[in-house]
């Protein structure tokens, strides 16, 4: 099954690049006017940097520096939105076409040529706004009320933070920034969300001033995290030994009642990335030796089981894995996958808050939405 959806997606990609190529040929071939580009030059010169995109954004080993992966992110960002307005435009011809309309302006090389170079133009200033959002963590508050009882003191002060995605291209500095949020909001306990890491823990720079940063994080109740489907693969060991070290309560598939006030759960990631040899556990597995009627808090990286966590009477669910959708338009397609893929929603007694994530992923771009450190305030109304 896996070969085959392996060969099934390397043909639809081989499909996409020969359309998007044929496009920029075309293009090419206007700048030039009457002077023939050889197909035998740009189609391997095309491959090859596509390849090289490939192989440096997924498949680079440690020693490719940080530099090269950040402009293999930037370049993806330019060819996912390129393709985008090429798509687009074709689909306009298209439209136009069937009205039996054709402007000769449109059809002519200076047509093409003027159409690529405003295109181009708006791809720079869109990708070149993303990527200065994509470096700015902002703070963002929720405040909740739960009928229930958690002790003497009626209120709790969460700090959530998902998606930090440490590796290729978000480091230190990254992590220096949310631990400020966090350390400047005197919350009374930190909960990561999943996706702290990029698949590759080798790809991490600076572990030890990184470890130093989550050790630095003040919390009353300390550090706990689950993990996400990038946290993962062949260096999965290496990355719950960093959390064990960085003072970090990894939950899998565990419950903790904390302080004797609340309880927290943290779940398995869904589909961890190339799989994991044992299935979650449910949540009623989970809850079966639990006093519900203490609050409950669940952190579950994919915010797709809030069904499941409100059939067991939880309070509240903690996710990430969306980035809301980290830039258009892939924001407008996220809102047709997840009941909630941002933000905060309540469903009966269920309070759901879907975070858009410290870091980003691919593109270190950020387009109609933004990195995050959340802070729930919540209310004890009972």
């Amino acid at each position: 099954m896996f070969y085959l959806f392996g060969t099934i997606l390397l043909l639809l990609l081989g499909v996409v690049c020969y359309y998007f190529g044929r496009r920029i040929y075309q293009w090419l071939h206007c700048i030039r006017q009457d002077k023939e580009i050889r197909k035998s030059v740009f189609w391997p010169v095309f491959s090859l940097l596509i390849l090289l995109l490939l192989i440096i954004q997924f498949m680079a080993p440690p020693f490719v520096g940080q530099i090269f992966k950040a402009a293999a992110g930037y370049g993806f960002g330019v060819l996912f939105y390129l393709l985008f307005f090429i798509v687009f435009i074709d689909i306009f011809r298209f439209i136009l076409k069937c009205f039996k309309y054709r402007p000769s302006w449109l059809y002519s090389k200076r047509g093409i040529f003027t159409a690529g170079l405003v295109v181009i133009i708006g791809i720079a200033g869109l990708v070149g706004c993303g990527a200065i959002n994509g470096r700015k963590v902002v703070k963002t508050d929720y405040n909740i009320a739960v009928n229930k009882s958690a002790g003497e003191n009626n209120t709790l002060k969460i700090a959530v933070v998902s998606d930090i995605h440490l590796g290729n291209i978000i480091g230190l500095e990254r992590m220096k920034e949310i631990v400020s949020i966090i350390n400047s909001q005197e919350v009374d306990i930190v909960c990561i969300a999943g996706d702290i890491f990029d698949n590759n823990f080798a790809n991490v720079s600076d572990t030890d001033r990184i470890r130093k940063e989550f050790l630095s994080i003040k919390s009353k109740y300390g550090v706990y995290a689950v993990f996400g489907n990038h946290d993962a693969g062949s260096t999965v060991s290496d990355m719950i030994s960093f959390l064990d070290s960085a003072n970090v309560t990894l939950l899998e598939d565990e419950s903790v009642t904390v302080d004797n006030r609340f309880i927290l759960m943290g779940r398995k990631d869904r589909m961890p990335i190339g799989g994991r040899e044992e299935e979650r556990l449910s949540l009623e597995e989970m809850s079966k030796n639990l006093d519900m009627s203490k609050p409950v808090i669940v952190m579950d990286h994919q915010p797709d089981s809030i069904e499941e966590t409100k059939a067991i009477g939880a309070d509240l669910m903690l996710s990430g894995h969306t980035h809301a959708g980290q830039f258009f338009p892939v924001n407008m397609i996220n809102r047709f996958l997840y009941r909630n893929d941002y933000g905060y929603e309540k469903t009966d007694n269920l309070h759901t808050i879907v975070s858009s994530g410290a870091g980003s992923w691919g593109p270190p771009i950020r387009i109609g939405s933004k990195c995050e450190v959340v802070t729930v305030n919540i209310i004890f109304d009972k």
